[in-house]
């Protein structure tokens, strides 16, 4: 080879003190690892986030149903935290899901072009506003009064959170991560 910079010793290889060995230089712009392992690292760290949110949402769900097998006057004392646990974790995981695929699939107009994605907008966005109903129906002194049928109330409404949130970890969220982050151009648009 001609060019210097292939040449031992040349300007495109650096020796270090003490090795017998030299390591060539990378060029100007060159990132140490490629856009392919960038994005895997992307969605896998996407992936990983939302599932850990979904365990806490399960775990903080697990807690208030354990609350079900007791006697009100039991479970009174600590029903009022685990409500406001499961809140809490539910806005902070809503407010992840839309920064990191909702923002995105809307910026890059997306949402059409991905199969089933409004029906689960749509379920996520229905399914929040009877949370907030739920709760505003059921007070502290509705619950004390009629706590079984609370119990069995409350009991379908997580039946159906989790419903929701196994569905957008096996199915929507793998299939919006990759249209984000490996096809975003939109889909064309059908005229009639």
């Amino acid at each position: 080879m001609s060019d210097p910079r292939f040449r031992r010793g040349g300007a495109g290889f650096a020796r270090r003190p003490g090795l017998l060995f030299t390591v060539r230089k990378p060029p100007a712009g060159y990132a140490p690892r490629s856009l392919v392992r960038d994005r895997n690292y992307a969605l896998q760290a996407t992936i990983n986030l939302l599932r850990s949110q979904h365990e806490e949402i399960a775990a903080a769900v697990g807690d208030l149903v354990a609350l079900f097998d007791m006697r009100y006057a039991d479970a009174a004392p600590i029903l009022g935290p685990a409500r406001m646990r499961i809140a809490q974790i539910i806005t902070k995981h809503l407010k992840t899901e839309d920064e990191l695929l909702l923002t995105p699939l809307r910026e890059q107009r997306l949402m059409a072009s991905i199969p089933g994605c409004e029906a689960i907008v749509i379920e996520t966005r229905e399914l929040r506003l009877t949370y907030s109903r739920h709760i505003g129906t059921w007070t502290a002194r509705a619950i004390e009064e009629r706590w079984s049928e609370y119990v069995v109330v409350t009991r379908q409404l997580n039946e159906r959170l989790m419903a929701l949130c196994d569905l957008k970890m096996k199915d929507f969220y793998p299939v919006v991560l990759r249209r984000i982050l490996y096809d975003p151009a939109p889909a064309p648009r059908m005229t009639a």
